[in-house]
């Protein structure tokens, strides 16, 4: 064998024994940095799905938010709608309040007309009543002067005959005294 010298060898044990030392620190560091990255990773994939969660939540919001806005707009809609028809029915109330007080002042005026043709009728009335009552004792009167009527036309004709029997008798006794005479005339 070769004899070693110790100089070099040593050099070689201390190369060695940095090595050693070296690769020591190097595993240590793998080891370390192995650790870390095994922390990271579990942290990457837990922060993956907390992202994962984070996007399906963002996307329900943004589904929820457009649907909002959908029903915001159809509300603005519907609440311009509503503007117009409570602009509508203001103006219609303001036209049936003024047709109201229009109908009011004919009501009344309608109402003293009323009185007064009650007030009226009440007057006819009572004209009609003295009326029928006059009537009726005209009728009354009639009837008696009818009755009067033909008691004097009955005896219109009695003396109708009379006179006619009168006259028949007077006619007879003129043709006898003319018959007289004549005998007694030469």
């Amino acid at each position: 064998m070769e004899e070693i010298k110790i100089g070099p060898l040593r050099e070689v044990v201390d190369v060695v024994r940095s090595i050693v030392t070296d690769w020591d620190t190097f595993i240590r560091q793998v080891d370390r940095l192995t650790g870390e990255h095994e922390q990271l990773r579990e942290r990457c994939e837990a922060q993956q799905r907390e992202l994962r969660e984070l996007q399906e939540r963002h996307e329900r919001v943004s589904r929820h938010h457009d649907d909002a806005n959908q029903s915001l707009a159809e509300l603005r809609s519907a609440h311009a709608a509503l503007q117009h028809e409570h602009g509508d029915a203001a103006q219609s109330l303001v036209t049936l309040r003024s047709a109201h007080e229009t109908l009011q002042r004919e009501h009344g005026e309608a109402a003293r007309s009323l009185a007064e043709l009650r007030s009226s009728h009440a007057a006819l009335q009572r004209e009609h009543d003295d009326a029928t009552r006059s009537l009726a004792a005209l009728r009354s009167a009639h009837e008696a002067l009818r009755g009067d009527h033909e008691s004097m036309l009955g005896a219109h004709r009695e003396l109708r005959e009379q006179y006619e029997s009168l006259e028949r008798h007077r006619l007879d006794t003129a043709g006898e005294l003319e018959a007289l005479l004549r005998r007694f005339r030469p």
